[in-house]
């Protein structure tokens, strides 16, 4: 029985060699490094980039350095742009060395990867113009693919957004379980995926198995981790149309010392490359955008789907390919139509409900700001602290563990921290702008943002003027209630 089971990894590679048919053009692994960076989660925002991104945007551009056929995807510009700032010019030079060379591809361009179901649209737009002039102003690139493959569950909004934006390709993650199942036995896990509110349409890639590194790693030699990862693919390849197949490579937090993960991943890509009549597999790095424009000039013709992925459906949090999927049945975890029920991710729609209200009051205080901004815009220097606060904070609360909730406790606390030093910059701010506007510069007149104080401590002899700013652009008839 036991040389049996040594024997199945063999047995599944010459049953697919035998269903490819003997001369068949090998088909096509695109092996995508990544790491993906929380904007807050178990750690602060803050923490997270001292402790763990910053040696992994130095180490990444070392090992890339290092070999001209490696490749990375870079997602998350908050970080990056911290780390851009503290760059020497060597190192910014180096960065744009590699984005010239197609080694290094920014995805996605937002400032964070948004969360789709408690967002406003005003929020998503913020935080994706703030990434989005980040790099065209600090590399002068723009992203052709975006990235989403955290955020628990996908809105109808993808297609519209990113089709708008001129996006060649979205790839998401997190569908309903018994969804991406089926996509894996009809071999539609690549489709368009269509928007009716403006006829967009978007090329849309679901991984199949979460956006981890197969678990290669643990076998003692390069022949036994390379012969199970064939097998894997193999398998993999099954689920798609095209003869390609994109295998991520990286999870949460990783490339922290990329030199040593490359070189690790170097020795199977080169082992099955020069065993091509074992395995008829042809292995190499790719950026997204390499992935995109090879399966799109394949010539298959791809489904036509509408309507979005909310909730997230889920029988094992994070794992959901393991249900009846590549691993098989995980022991002890119930799987199937029984266990939809109560596993459903939609406790985050109302969990942190404080800091829910704070995100939207902060989006409205940094609306009003701006629309007096661009009314009024030779007074921005006025104002440049509390518009700039406003705008990065805003966009950071749409990280998919910030506004939903789901981040621990100490990086929730972070979290209202920022947002209750935005809304009192931001309210300042406004303050100083209708001071400016009504009374001029140069006159000493201050309106005092915080009205409640104001008027409470007024007796008969003395008054006060209330100002009332409309901040949007349509004339609209409204209920003010002043506090005495």
């Amino acid at each position: 029985d036991m040389e049996f089971c040594r024997a199945l990894p063999f047995l599944a590679s010459l049953c697919w060699l035998c269903s490819q048919g003997g001369d068949s053009k090998p088909a096509v692994v695109h092996v995508i490094p990544h790491s993906h960076c929380d904007a807050g989660y178990r750690k602060t925002f803050s923490g997270y980039y001292s402790s763990e991104v910053k040696s992994i945007i130095s180490t990444v551009l070392e090992a890339l350095k290092e070999a001209p056929n490696r490749r990375f995807v870079w997602e998350e510009v908050s970080f990056f742009s911290v780390w851009w700032e503290q760059a020497s010019e060597g190192d910014r030079s180096l960065v744009k060395q590699l984005v010239g060379s197609g080694q290094l591809e920014f995805i996605g361009g937002g400032w964070v990867m948004h969360d789709e179901a408690t967002t406003s649209a005003f929020g998503v737009l913020n935080q994706m113009s703030l990434g989005l002039k980040f790099l065209n102003e600090s590399l002068g690139t723009r992203p052709r693919v975006e990235w989403h493959i955290d955020p628990f569950g996908h809105s109808i909004f993808m297609p519209e957004l990113y089709g708008l934006l001129g996006y060649k390709a979205v790839v998401i993650n997190r569908i309903p379980d018994h969804i991406k199942q089926e996509m894996k036995r009809s071999r539609t896990l690549e489709f368009f995926w269509y928007s009716p509110f403006s006829n967009q349409t978007i090329f849309t890639h679901v991984l199949d198995s979460h956006y981890g590194t197969p678990y290669i790693l643990d076998f003692p030699t390069v022949e036994e981790r390379a012969t199970f990862f064939a097998d894997h693919i193999k398998t993999r390849l099954e689920w798609y149309r095209t003869g390609n197949v994109l295998i991520p490579f990286g999870s949460d937090f990783s490339f922290q010392n990329a030199v040593d993960d490359f070189k690790k991943m170097d020795e199977i890509v080169e082992y099955i490359t020069s065993h091509q009549d074992r395995f008829n597999l042809t292995i190499r790095y790719s950026t997204l955008g390499e992935y995109v424009d090879t399966v799109l000039s394949s010539g298959v013709t791809f489904d036509v789907r509408n309507g979005d992925f909310l909730p997230y459906i889920s029988c094992y949090p994070c794992l959901a390919s393991k249900c009846g999927g590549l691993w098989g049945l995980p022991e002890g975890i119930p799987c199937g139509p029984e266990a939809l029920s109560d596993s459903y991710w939609s406790g985050f729609y109302t969990s942190k409900p404080a800091q829910k209200i704070l995100v939207r009051e902060q989006e409205a205080s940094l609306k009003a700001l701006e629309a007096m901004n661009a009314v009024f815009p030779y007074l921005a220097r006025n104002v440049s602290v509390g518009l700039e606060l406003g705008r990065n904070t805003s966009a950071l609360l749409q990280h998919h563990d910030a506004i939903t909730g789901t981040s621990f406790p100490d990086c929730y606390a972070d979290y209202s921290k920022r947002l209750e030093n935005a809304l009192a910059a931001g309210s300042s701010s406004i303050a100083l702008l209708k001071s400016a506007v009504l009374c001029g510069e140069d006159q000493p007149v201050t309106l005092h943002p915080d009205s409640v104080s104001v008027l409470s401590g007024l007796n008969d002899t003395n008054s006060a003027a209330v100002v009332i700013q409309n901040p949007l652009e349509t004339e609209r008839y409204t209920y003010v209630e002043i506090a005495l």
